[in-house]
């Protein structure tokens, strides 16, 4: 209720907007940290602090929606990805990626395919093999696009587990492994 009545005021005084951008930047911000840090001696203190902030990165998450702020969107909703896989919120994260996506066709390619490489794994983790695989592969373009061996690498790998234990293709999965990625 407090929330509520509060942005009742900021919208009366036309000042919702003023406010609701320096907090969605502030929660853009806390989950980049948050991504940075998770793999690490501190990942369960970060997941719950972003379990505890559910609330406000869905509301920074509307704000970029809403605002026609399709890098913001496509930047949290990516750096979250990690967060929704480990809590169980996998159809949250994969709506928010394919929303993000579909706003900026036209991003940089190293945005694209960070997008498209979180949403194939959280297809993964959902058991949709068949929308992981055709992600990850559209992943790759703009990962050699972007010179971006890291994330080339993760397209495949995120690639050849989805052959290999969803598409019932492991001889596919097994040549992408063997094989070295190059940017060319």
């Amino acid at each position: 209720t407090v929330r509520e009545f509060a942005l009742e005021a900021l919208r009366e005084h036309g000042e919702l907007e003023a406010a609701q951008r320096p907090h969605a930047r502030y929660f853009l911000d806390l989950a980049e940290q948050a991504e940075a840090s998770i793999y690490g001696p501190q990942m369960r203190h970060w997941l719950e602090r972003l379990e505890t902030e559910w609330a406000n990165l869905m509301a920074a998450l509307a704000f970029f929606r809403s605002s026609g702020d399709g890098i913001g969107e496509l930047r949290l909703a990516s750096v979250m990805s990690e967060y929704w896989g480990y809590r169980g919120h996998i159809p949250d994260g994969i709506a928010a990626l394919t929303h993000a996506l579909g706003q900026v066709p036209d991003a940089p390619p190293h945005r694209i395919a960070r997008g498209l490489v979180e949403l194939a794994f959280l297809q993964l983790l959902a058991g949709d093999t068949g929308q992981g695989v055709e992600a990850s592969a559209a992943a790759l373009g703009p990962a050699r696009e972007a010179g971006d061996p890291y994330r080339l690498a993760q397209a495949l790998y995120v690639r050849s587990l989805a052959l290999r234990h969803g598409a019932g293709r492991p001889h596919e999965a097994g040549a992408i492994r063997e094989r070295q990625p190059t940017l060319a």
